[in-house]
C-alpha cells in the first residue's frame, strides 16, 4: 500500500492519543497531525476513559505506564464496549510482563519509543488494512449486488496483489483468516528481515526493493517443498500461512528451523553489488483465529527482545500446558498430603546482634527424586492451584498443626502467614480459634500459648471488606495473638488504616530492603516507614536481608528485627537452644 493510499484512509480518522509525558505528547502530536483528521489527547488512562465514553473515535494510541490508570486497564474498558476499534500501544516496551495482557486485548500494532516516521507508516498500513477489511465485511451486508461487485473489484485490484513482489497481499490474507473453516487452525508464520533499513541506507531504495523481490523469490522456492501460501504483509515483512487440522508445534518448529537454513543457504546476488547479501530473519508464529497477525507480531517482537530467532504464541497450546500442569499438581498435592510430605520450614528472625528471637513458618513440599535426593518445592509452584483444586485448606491445616506443635515443643514465637483469602474462610478461622484455645488449655502449666502466636497478614489495598479484616485482627488480639502486617511500604493505599489496626510489627517490603544499599529512593522510603512506625509504637522488621551491606544500612535506620538469607536458610528442625526473648 502506498503512502498516498494510507493517508487517504487515515486522514478521515479521529485519534484518541494517551500519554502522560508532556514533552513526548507534544512532539508526537506534531507528527500525528500529518496523518489524522482530528486528534484528542489525554494525560492518563482515567482521563482517557472519561473522554472515550463521551466521544466517537476511530483509533486509540496509548502509552502503557501511566499514573491513576495505566494503558492496559484503560484498553480493557475500551475492548468491553468496542471489540473492533483499532488499538495501538506506544511504549518503550521494556517490560515483558505486559505481553500476555496485550495479547488478551487483541492489540493491533505497537509503536516503540522513540517514534520514527517509518515505524508509524508501517503501523498505519496495518490499521488501514484492518479498516478496509471491515469495509468489505460491511459491503457484504448491503442490498445492492451491483454495488458489492463494483466495490469488491476496486478493492481487489488495488489491494489483493502486492505491486512490488507480485505476491498475494495482506488484504487477501486477512480475508482468508476471517474465513477460516470452523475445524481448522490458522497457522501464521511472520517473517521479518533483520535491520533491513541498513540496506536501504547503504545501497538506496531501488536496491532495497530489489532485495525484497529476491527475498520473495527465495520464499517462493521454500514454499515449493512446503504447503504454505506466501504473502507480503508490508515493508520487510512476509507471511507463510496454512490451515492445519491439528496443532502440532513440533512440526512447525522443524519447518521454521528448515526455513532459517534455507535463507542462510540462499544468499542474494545483485549485479551492481560485488558481494553476496546474506539476510538474517526473525520469526513470530501464531496459531490463533483471534487477531492472529497481532499475536504473531508480538511473538516476533518478543523473540527479538530476548535475542531469539523465533517465538510462537498459541492459546490452545498454552491451555494444554495449563491443563497438564493442573493435572500434575492435583495428583502431587494429593500424594504429598497422604504421604506426609507437606511440612513447615522455619526462617529465623534476628535482632541487631544477630540473636534468633523467633521464626516464620513457611510451607514446603518434599519430593523424592530418582536418585533418592529430596527436592523442596516452594509454594509459588502449587499454592495458587491448591485454591482452585480445593486442597488449600488441607495444606493450611498441616501448617497450623506443625507450627503450633513447634511452639509448644520449643517455647518460641512463630509467625504464621495468612492472606485475606484465609481471613475470609470460615473453616480456617474456626481451625485457628480451635488450635489457640486447645493449646492454651493443654499448656497452662507451661505458658500461655496465645502469647507465642504471631499472625503475619498480607493486606491488599483493593480488598472489598476492610471491616472483616479489622474484625479478624481484633478477635485474635483479644486471644493474645501478636499481629504483623507484611509487605508494608507498597500494598497500602492509606497508611491511616495501619494506625487503626495497631499491629505489633510491620514487615517492610522486600523490594525496598533488597535495594536499600544502592537506591536512594528506597532508602528514603524505608527511613520514613521506620519513623512512622516508631511514632505509633510499632516494631519494624526488614526482610530479604541478603548481605552485610544491607544489614548495616537497616541497622543504621534503627530497624528492630531482620530476616533473610544473610542469616541462614529456612530449616525444618529448630535447634533445642535457648532463644533470646525480646518480643
Amino acid at each position: 500500500m502506498t503512502t498516498k493510499e494510507i493517508l487517504k484512509i487515515t486522514k478521515t480518522l479521529h485519534l484518541l492519543y494517551v500519554e502522560d509525558d508532556e514533552s513526548i505528547r507534544k512532539s508526537s502530536i506534531d507528527l500525528f497531525e500529518n496523518f489524522f483528521a482530528q486528534i484528542t489527547t489525554a494525560i492518563d488512562g482515567l482521563e482517557a476513559l472519561e473522554i472515550y465514553k463521551k466521544g466517537n473515535f476511530d483509533l486509540i494510541i496509548t502509552d502503557i505506564s501511566m499514573p491513576r490508570m495505566d494503558g492496559i486497564e484503560f484498553l480493557g474498558h475500551v475492548r468491553q464496549d468496542h471489540p473492533r476499534i483499532p488499538l495501538v500501544i506506544y511504549s518503550a516496551w521494556n517490560n515483558a510482563a505486559s505481553m500476555p495482557s496485550c495479547i488478551a486485548l487483541n492489540i493491533d500494532a505497537y509503536l516503540h519509543k522513540p517514534i520514527q516516521t517509518k515505524s508509524i507508516m508501517q503501523v498505519l498500513e496495518k490499521i488501514a488494512t484492518k479498516l478496509i477489511i471491515a469495509e468489505q465485511n460491511q459491503l457484504q451486508g448491503r442490498d445492492s449486488q451491483h454495488y458489492i461487485q463494483k466495490e469488491s473489484k476496486i478493492l481487489s485490484d488495488t489491494y489483493d496483489i502486492d505491486a512490488l513482489t507480485g505476491l498475494k497481499s495482506h488484504t487477501e490474507l486477512l480475508d482468508k483468516i476471517i474465513m477460516t473453516p470452523q475445524l481448522k487452525i490458522p497457522v501464521m508464520i511472520l517473517i521479518n528481515i533483520d535491520t533491513f533499513h541498513v540496506y536501504n541506507e547503504l545501497y538506496g531504495l531501488s536496491i532495497g526493493d530489489t532485495i525484497l523481490k529476491e527475498f520473495a523469490s527465495i520464499l517462493k522456492l521454500f514454499c515449493e517443498s512446503h504447503p504454505y501460501e506466501l504473502y507480503r504483509m508490508s515493508g520487510d515483512e512476509f507471511i507463510l500461512f496454512e490451515y492445519a487440522d491439528v496443532l502440532d508445534p513440533e512440526h512447525y518448529d522443524e519447518d521454521i528451523k528448515t526455513l532459517f537454513c534455507f535463507v542462510e543457504d540462499n544468499p542474494i546476488h545483485i549485479d551492481t553489488i560485488n558481494e553476496a547479501i546474506n539476510l538474517s530473519i526473525t520469526v513470530g508464529v501464531s496459531f490463533d483465529r483471534d487477531n492472529s497477525y497481532g499475536k504473531a507480531d508480538m511473538a516476533l517482537y518478543e523473540a527479538r527482545r530476548r535475542g531469539r530467532q523465533y517465538l510462537g504464541f498459541s492459546a490452545e497450546a498454552d491451555r494444554r500446558k495449563e491443563l497438564q500442569h493442573n493435572l500434575y499438581w492435583r495428583e502431587e498435592l494429593t500424594l504429598a498430603l497422604t504421604e506426609n510430605r507437606v511440612h513447615a520450614f522455619y526462617h529465623a528472625i534476628v535482632d541487631k546482634d544477630e540473636n534468633v528471637i523467633k521464626y516464620e513458618s513457611l510451607i514446603r513440599i518434599k519430593q523424592i527424586q530418582n536418585d533418592g535426593k529430596v527436592k523442596l518445592i516452594a509454594p509459588k509452584e502449587f499454592l495458587n492451584f491448591s485454591k482452585i483444586s480445593k486442597q488449600y485448606i488441607a495444606l493450611t491445616n498441616v501448617m497450623i498443626e506443625e507450627s503450633f506443635k513447634t511452639m509448644l515443643e520449643h517455647n518460641i514465637h512463630i509467625a504464621i502467614n495468612l492472606t485475606f483469602h484465609d481471613i475470609e474462610n470460615k473453616e480456617i478461622n474456626k481451625l485457628l480459634h480451635k488450635r489457640i484455645l486447645k493449646h492454651h488449655l493443654a499448656s497452662k502449666t507451661k505458658f500461655d500459648i496465645s502469647s507465642q502466636v504471631i499472625f503475619e497478614l498480607l493486606e491488599h489495598s483493593n480488598h472489598n471488606d476492610y471491616k472483616r479484616f479489622m474484625k479478624f485482627i481484633n478477635e485474635f488480639k483479644a486471644l493474645g495473638v501478636l499481629i504483623t502486617i507484611d509487605n508494608f511500604g507498597l500494598g497500602f493505599a492509606n497508611i491511616s488504616k495501619i494506625a487503626a489496626m495497631a499491629p505489633n510489627y510491620v514487615k517492610i517490603d522486600a523490594t525496598l530492603i533488597k535495594n536499600i544499599d544502592t537506591d536512594i529512593h528506597a532508602y528514603s522510603l524505608v527511613k520514613a516507614i521506620v519513623k512512622f512506625a516508631n511514632e505509633l509504637g510499632i516494631k519494624t522488621i526488614a526482610e530479604h536481608v541478603s548481605s552485610k551491606a544491607i544489614f548495616e544500612k537497616c541497622k543504621a535506620l534503627n530497624i528492630d528485627e531482620f530476616q533473610g538469607y544473610y542469616f541462614g536458610e529456612p530449616i525444618e528442625e529448630i535447634p533445642l537452644i535457648a532463644l533470646k526473648k525480646d518480643i
